[in-house]
C-alpha cells in the first residue's frame, strides 16, 4: 500500500484468538494407590474464551488506534528521509513487532479441579505425574493439598488448616 506521501507501507492488526482444540477432563491421581479423577470445578479455557468475545471489540479499537499511532510515528520520521530508509525500517519495527496480548491467559490452566475425602491420620501419599506426595493427616483437621501440573513438572503446596 502507498501512504499519502508516496511512501509503501504495511499496516498490521494483531487480535487474540483462541483455537479450537481439544479440552482434556480432569487428570487423575492416585491417593494410597487407588486412582481417583477429580470432579470438574471450572473449565478456566472455556472462561476465558468467553471473556474474549466479550471484549474482543474493545480489544479491536485499542489495537486500531495503536496501528494509527504507529503510522502517525512512521510517518513524522520519515518526512525529511528521502531515501525510504527511515520509512522501511519503521514498517518492518511496526510488523515484526505487532502481536496479540496474550499474557492474561497464557498461565492460566485448562481446568480446575476438586477432591475432598474423609482419611485417617497418618501420612497419605498423592502420586500425580511420576511425583509423590506425602500428606499428614491429623485427626479433626483438615489438610489441603494444591496440585498444579504443566505437561510434566508438577508444583504442589500442602499445609494443614490452622498451622503454619
Amino acid at each position: 500500500m502507498v501512504d499519502s506521501n508516496g511512501n509503501y507501507v504495511t499496516y498490521t492488526l494483531s487480535l487474540p484468538y483462541f483455537e479450537d482444540m481439544y479440552s482434556p477432563s480432569q487428570q487423575t491421581l492416585m491417593l494410597d494407590g487407588t486412582t481417583i479423577t477429580p470432579t470438574l470445578l471450572a473449565d478456566v479455557t472455556l472462561m476465558a474464551k468467553s471473556a474474549l468475545g466479550e471484549n474482543i471489540t474493545e480489544m479491536a479499537i485499542r489495537q486500531l488506534l495503536r496501528v494509527v499511532a504507529k503510522d502517525k510515528l512512521r510517518k513524522e520520521l520519515a518526512r525529511n528521509d528521502t531515501s525510504g530508509v527511515t520509512n522501511l525500517l519503521a514498517n518492518v519495527y511496526n510488523t515484526v513487532t505487532e502481536q496479540a496480548d496474550t499474557r492474561s491467559w497464557q498461565t492460566l490452566p485448562d481446568t480446575v479441579g476438586i477432591y475432598s475425602k474423609y482419611l485417617s491420620e497418618g501420612k497419605h501419599n498423592v502420586d500425580i505425574g511420576g511425583h509423590t506426595i506425602n500428606v499428614p493427616v491429623k485427626a479433626g483437621r483438615t489438610s489441603v493439598v494444591w496440585l498444579s501440573r504443566q505437561g510434566q513438572s508438577v508444583a504442589y503446596w500442602q499445609g494443614i488448616l490452622g498451622e503454619l
